[in-house]
Formats: C-alpha cells, structure tokens, sequence
C-alpha cells in the first residue's frame, strides 16, 4: 500500500465520455444544424452585445445594474418570506404544544368528573348509606323532625321528568320519598 492515496480519475474520464459523446452525437445531421444554429446565435448575440459596449457603454452598466438590483429585491424578498413562513412554523410548533397541554388537562378534569359521577359517594367522602344518615342527622334541626331527601318542589319535579325519560324514579333514586330519622 502506498502512503498517498492515488488520484481518482473519475473527473477526467468524465470529461473524456463526455466529449467522445458530443462527438458521437454529432455524427447525425439534425443534430450538427441544430448546434450550428446555436453556435450562429451565440456569436451574434455576443457580437451585438460587444458593439452596445462599445458604442453607449452606459446603457449596458445601467442594464446590469438594474437587473442586479430586481435580483437583490427579489433575494430580499425571499429572505422575508422564508423569516415568516420560519416564525409561522415557531407559532404553530408551540401553539401544537399547548393544545396538547389543554387537551390532556381537559382529560385529567374529564377523568375526574366521571370518576365523581360513577362514585358519588366518594366524592363527597361517604362510603354507604348509614354514614349518608349520619350525617343527614348531624345537620338536622334539634327538634328531631325528619329530613326527606327531596330538597324542593323544583327539583323534585325536574328530577321526575328525567325518571320518566330515562328509567323509573325508583330505579333512579330521582323523587324518593326515602327519609332519615334522627
């Protein structure tokens, strides 16, 4: 093994393919006119152009300035919308990350309801119905009467409508006529 490694030449033989290929290709007639005409009008242009420059040199300075300067405007432009389209991507990043945020706390808080109302009882902190006479009792008048578990007209007619429409009162414990003595 040599120390240095060899050169490629990859590059060079390229360039040798692609001239035998020009070559090659040349070799058919509508392919020779058709670089011949373009040769025709390559010489002329570069010809006229020579000749502006020689005759109002100003005229070509102001051209390539003004074309410069539409390229610079545009490059400008460019650059301002892809700052933009940059910052809108930054924006839609982060507000992506707070609606992920929202959505999972609203999660947790949906979780939480639900779990209050499959459990009722636990989220007041009762366990069974004799710690719901318990304290039904604690929070009664002294004379002793009895509490119902109805809490007004309102709402024991509201509370009926919705018996009625999804299952039997009873079934419910919407309207019981269920009370606790002291």
């Amino acid at each position: 093994m040599e120390a240095y490694p060899r050169r490629s030449k990859l590059g060079k033989f390229m360039f040798v393919g692609g001239l035998v290929g020009a070559a090659v290709s040349l070799l058919d007639r509508g392919t020779r006119m058709t670089v011949m005409r373009g040769l025709r009008s390559a010489k002329n242009g570069s010809v006229k152009l020579y000749q502006s420059m020689k005759n109002d040199p100003s005229s070509v300075s102001s051209y390539i300035r003004t074309k410069a300067d539409n390229i610079k405007m545009t490059a400008q432009e460019i650059s301002e919308d892809l700052t933009e389209i940059a910052d809108k991507m930054n924006g839609v990043t982060i507000s992506s990350k707070q609606a992920y945020q929202y959505a999972m706390e609203t999660g947790s808080d949906i979780s939480k309801i639900t779990h209050k109302l499959c459990h009722p009882m636990q989220a007041k902190g009762l366990s069974s119905d004799n710690d719901v006479a318990r304290e039904a009792t604690t929070q009664s008048k002294p004379q002793g009467k009895q509490i119902s578990s109805v809490a007004t007209d309102a709402t024991a007619s509201d509370s009926s409508s919705f018996g009625n429409e999804f299952g039997s009162e009873e079934t419910l414990g919407y309207g019981s006529s269920r009370s606790f003595n002291k």
